[in-house]
């Protein structure tokens, strides 16, 4: 008997992460970045969460790594250093949220 088909999961939906997010207090605005995009070496001093809607992000948090593909999403406590970068072939679309205007 062949394997059942798995049913792929539904691509992640921008307002309802916005929503979310505003629910917790956060903004919701979005990059859309070319393959090697690098931003370094950034602090604020608010809380910040990323998701990723279509690519691969790779963040840089205090020293440690992770990488995002769609749908994942991560926080980034106030005063981190922190960096992120499009690892991807193609374009990454992403949002990026702060619990307070950044500055």
């Amino acid at each position: 008997m062949p394997p059942t088909p798995r049913a792929s999961p539904a691509p992640p939906d921008r307002d309802r992460i916005a929503a979310d997010w505003r629910c917790r207090g956060y903004s919701c605005d979005a990059f859309e970045d070319p393959p090697g995009r690098a931003w370094e070496n950034f602090r604020h001093d608010c809380n910040e969460r990323i998701a990723v809607l279509r690519g691969r992000l790779r963040l840089v948090i205090e020293g440690r790594e992770q990488v995002l593909a769609p749908g994942g999403e991560a926080f980034i406590p106030r005063g981190a250093l922190h960096s992120v970068y499009n690892i991807g072939d193609g374009r990454v679309v992403w949002l990026y949220g702060y619990d307070r205007p950044a500055s």
